[in-house]
């Protein structure tokens, strides 16, 4: 049985659509430290606005670093070493990114201009049990301006003048435990001249499936059934500068 609760948010590189009062759009928020300066990483912790039953309140929540399952890849993230912030949302003051006990999807993305690496972390909350999930990332179907950037989501990459050769790729990170944790997945962008300076761009969407897995006995038979559940999607505009 199939889910969905899917909804889009559209941001550029180094730019996003909050208002300037957001404290999202803070260019220098610090995603190695947090939010709390007495809980310097790895403990860091991150300010998050909830719907509770009060109204809108901030809470601490642990950031990836502190993560029982953290992969030891994540110490590569600093400044310094070419991470940069594309766009984040812990919610606001007026705006809750979730209710207590009920889905929602703070997220916050990276991009390393060394490496052509763009990091993607969400925290996955939702009523449902999640045992494992994914990060799907790729081209919007509802858009037909398909560019380069994803050719090296497959073995063998193309020139980017052959776009009909790049434009179905998808890339696909298997993460675990899901829900109540933050998951990620890396995906390495291709250059694509083409896009430099024009209004027109590529939306690029991530969805994130979550799995529940239950034991059902039939006929005194043993067998393992799934379903899938479409958590959350973030759609992304690729515009190179």
């Amino acid at each position: 049985m199939l889910k969905y609760l899917t909804f889009a948010i559209l941001f550029l590189f180094n730019i996003n659509v909050f208002s300037q009062t957001d404290p999202n759009t803070d260019p220098n928020w610090d995603w190695i430290n947090g939010d709390y300066p007495q809980a310097p990483y790895p403990s860091s912790q991150y300010k998050m606005y909830i719907q509770t039953d009060n109204g809108i309140v901030a809470q601490a929540k642990n950031a990836p670093w502190g993560q029982g399952n953290a992969w030891i890849g994540l110490q590569d993230m600093r400044k310094e070493d070419g991470w940069v912030l594309v766009s984040r949302d812990f919610g606001t003051p007026y705006r809750a990114i979730y209710a207590d006990d009920q889905q929602g999807s703070p997220y916050f993305i990276l991009y390393n201009k060394y490496k052509g690496i763009l990091r993607f972390f969400i925290r996955v909350v939702s009523n449902e049990d999640l045992s494992s999930g994914a990060i799907e990332f790729k081209f919007n179907s509802d858009n037909s301006y398909k560019t380069a950037t994803l050719t090296h989501l497959k073995p063998r990459a193309y020139a980017i003048d052959k776009i009909n050769m790049v434009k179905d790729n998808v890339g696909t990170a298997l993460t675990t435990p899901m829900n109540g944790n933050w998951a990620w997945a890396d995906y390495p962008m291709a250059y694509d001249p083409t896009i430099i300076g024009t209004e027109q761009g590529a939306w690029l969407d991530f969805q994130v499936i979550g799995t529940t897995e239950s034991n059902i006995v039939i006929d005194g038979r043993y067998r393992n059934w799934s379903k899938r559940y479409s958590k959350t999607s973030k759609r992304f505009y690729d515009r190179n500068e």
